[in-house]
């Protein structure tokens, strides 16, 4: 045990001597080594599970505070091993918070913004029909690699009217690549690209450079998947929300960077590329684990 964790251990240890007369009543559901769980923990523990009635909605309850209790003590473990003085524990505990301070912000802005009306619903809705009434998922043979330096790649390829094609195109070229089957709901996909794609169908691959990479992807089937009718009003409704809350984010990410003292090393900077709208709003919501996925 290195000298850090044996203060924390000491000092945890006078904590817990000090709570000793700690009581797990009114808001407090629970004292673990001197340190409360309150109320306030377990339901965020619960989060919106439907609570069942009578004896098994007590089992339920009792069962998060048991897994609070149980992360409580394992955290207690993992301190006393050392692990909170990993620099990589300080990077990962830093990109937690951050995300989640961005997600609450998020949620701030999307609770003070008006609910768009019947007109905004009708002409998103009309403008998209990949998301609602054409709504369909793919099924997808599909290649990613990263975006090569020299953009003669997309020429190379451009001949290419197989999968078979791409990857000796690929390999000719030397470029390392990814190649697995997956699924795309047109929802996911700007109106733009819903059109090419729905244009070559099944016949040949088509090639999507983007920022963290370049995908090709030939159709192998597709299935209709249109929103219920009665249910169209209230994805757009959401779906609106969401691109707002994005905008008012990435008007605050301008804003703070106008006012912010940024200085890049040699080499690294922000991308050329301009971001797609709320795209820097979506990404910061991100952490980069998940980004990199």
């Amino acid at each position: 045990m290195t000298n850090t964790s044996r203060i924390a251990t000491g000092l945890r240890a006078l904590a817990m001597l000090a709570g000793c007369d700690k009581a797990p009543e009114g808001q407090v559901v629970a004292v673990v080594n001197g340190e409360e769980i309150t109320m306030q923990e377990l339901n965020a523990e619960l989060g919106n599970a439907e609570l069942p009635e009578g004896a098994a909605q007590n089992e339920m309850r009792n069962a998060a505070l048991d897994n609070v209790v149980n992360r409580r003590l394992l955290a207690e473990v993992a301190r006393e091993s050392g692990v909170d003085s990993s620099p990589e524990y300080v990077v990962r505990r830093r990109q937690l918070e951050e995300a989640l301070l961005v997600q609450m912000l998020a949620q701030q802005t999307a609770r003070d913004l008006k609910q768009p009306t019947a007109a905004q619903i009708n002409e998103f809705v009309s403008s998209n029909p990949q998301m609602f009434a054409n709504r369909t998922v793919y099924a997808v043979d599909q290649i990613r690699f990263r975006t090569p330096a020299n953009n003669s790649y997309i020429a190379a390829l451009e001949p290419a009217k197989t999968m078979a094609e791409v990857v000796a195109t690929l390999n000719r070229l030397g470029i390392r690549f990814e190649r697995g089957n997956v699924q795309i709901d047109s929802a996911s996909l700007p109106a733009d690209m819903y059109r090419q794609v729905a244009s070559v169908g099944t016949r040949e691959p088509f090639v999507v450079p983007g920022s963290g990479g370049v995908t090709v992807s030939q159709i192998l089937e597709s299935r209709a998947a249109p929103v219920p009718q009665n249910q169209v009003n209230a994805v757009a409704t959401n779906m609106l929300q969401q691109l707002d809350v994005a905008k008012q984010l990435d008007a605050r990410i301008k804003a703070a960077k106008a006012e912010a003292g940024i200085d890049y090393q040699s080499g690294f900077a922000a991308p050329k590329a301009a971001s797609t709208e709320g795209g820097a709003a979506k990404a910061a919501m991100q952490t980069p684990a998940k980004a990199a996925e």
